[in-house]
């Protein structure tokens, strides 16, 4: 008899110490391995049951949890949805709800923070679950960065920067601001690992806002997928987050790395020269759409970038005058001007002007802030510049002869000039034949 009871009493020395983890009540831990099982497992959970276990790791650690039982009240006749009634939900990075009786295969959430919610209602109760987990770091990863408290540093190469007690939930009423001191020779480039902020239209609540010298944007809401990579090019780059006083989630990680900025070759003409493209019946220009784009520097207020035309009244036409981008253009029915207010462009700083035209529609941005859109006239959709009769074709880019309808040259430097596919600066560095320089300019990096 004495026998017996002391077999027993040595079996339950195991579950006295505490390996054996209850769910419930509501609480924190930071074990890093374990048992957990449902209230009064292996008799029944009890009804109404709500309780949430969460369990924190250090950052890159991984869980993994293996069901040896479940037993929760679920429909299991539904084909491939399974309706659980009372559920077990595993969540941290992906989330999954398990009931029924069939032993689930391992589940692995994702993230260092995990929590275990079990809810029960006031009907059928049934024995619950007993499942084990482990937990493993993650070799290698970049190292990783809060973006609390505020403060500037110079970046790694590759890295991560991360909510304050990510993956857990960051906390109300922050207002922390990252800054990474940029090299002048490196871009930005970064992507989403996870990303749960509280979500409100606007992002008027909490948000993370990502910004440099000419690009800023605002994020909140949910994602556990990376999506594509953005990058960042201008200058310092910084990470504003901010919260306010009600709910939080478990903020955001994110995963960025330095690239080297492309070397871009410019073309400095000092307003005395000019490329011209002779445009024969061979090589006419008769398109629909147009896409221009270019970037420029420059002290002067007026300059010629572009003009086009041939023997027909069509011309194409694009210039700096008194500080601001102006586009003209005919198709053979009237010509329409464009003028986008933008302030003073003749600031030696570079400047980006993008013009789309589509059929009738004309679209003209610059630096991605001001725009303006036109309609041609009439109801001609082409651009044709053709020889006709006894009169040539032309297209002048950075200027031209005295004669054409044109300003001034362009005095300054220009980069990233393609009209329609075509690169007049760099076609006639690369000594193609229909590309002539007149006067002369400096080309040089910028």
């Amino acid at each position: 008899m004495h026998c017996n009871i002391l077999v027993i009493l040595f079996s339950l020395v195991p579950f006295a110490v505490g390996q054996a983890i209850n769910i419930c009540p509501t609480r924190e831990i930071t074990a890093s391995s374990g048992q957990i099982k449902s209230p009064n497992y292996p008799n029944k959970y009890p009804s109404n049951t709500d309780c949430t276990l969460t369990i924190k790791q250090p950052l890159d650690t991984n869980f993994t949890f293996t069901f040896a039982k479940i037993d929760i009240e679920g429909d299991e006749d539904g084909g491939d949805e399974l309706s659980c009634y009372d559920s077990l939900t595993i969540s941290g990075g992906s989330s999954k709800d398990f009931c029924g009786s069939t032993t689930p295969a391992p589940f692995v959430p994702g993230l260092n923070v995990v929590k275990l919610k079990m809810l029960s209602d006031g009907s059928v109760e049934q024995t619950g679950f007993d499942l084990s987990f482990t937990t493993v770091q993650t070799p290698g990863l970049p190292q990783a960065v809060s973006v609390c408290p505020t403060r500037s540093m110079t970046p790694s190469p590759t890295g991560r920067v991360h909510s304050p007690g990510f993956a857990g939930n960051y906390g109300a009423n922050l207002n922390c601001k990252l800054t990474f001191n940029m090299p002048s020779n490196k871009e930005f480039e970064y992507f989403y690992n996870i990303r749960d902020i509280e979500y409100i239209n606007g992002c008027t609540k909490d948000k993370l806002t990502v910004a440099d010298n000419s690009a800023v944007g605002s994020t909140c809401g949910q994602s556990s997928t990376s999506g594509p990579a953005k990058s960042l090019k201008d200058g310092d780059v910084s990470f504003h987050f901010t919260t306010d006083g009600s709910g939080s989630g478990s903020g955001f990680l994110l995963t960025y790395k330095l690239i080297d900025k492309p070397v871009q070759t410019c073309s400095c003409p000092n307003g005395n020269s000019y490329i011209k493209r002779t445009i024969t019946k061979n090589n006419i220009i008769k398109r629909s759409d147009d896409d221009i784009s270019l970037e420029f520097k420059t002290t002067q207020a007026n300059g010629l970038f572009l003009f086009a035309k041939g023997g027909l009244r069509d011309f194409i036409l694009l210039k700096l005058q008194n500080g601001n981008i102006v586009f003209e253009v005919d198709l053979g029915t009237g010509n329409i001007t464009v003028r986008v207010p933008s302030g003073s462009l003749n600031d030696n700083a570079w400047h980006k002007v993008v013009v789309e035209r589509r059929s009738r529609s004309v679209k003209v941005t610059v630096d991605d802030l001001s725009q303006q859109i036109a309609t041609t006239k009439g109801t001609f959709t082409s651009l044709d510049i053709k020889p006709q009769n006894l009169l040539g074709a032309a297209m002048y880019s950075l200027g031209g002869p005295s004669g054409i309808r044109y300003d001034v040259n362009f005095q300054g430097c220009i980069r990233n000039f393609v009209i329609d596919q075509m690169k007049p600066v760099e076609s006639y560095l690369q000594n193609d034949a229909d590309y002539t320089m007149y006067g002369s300019t400096t080309m040089g990096t910028c």
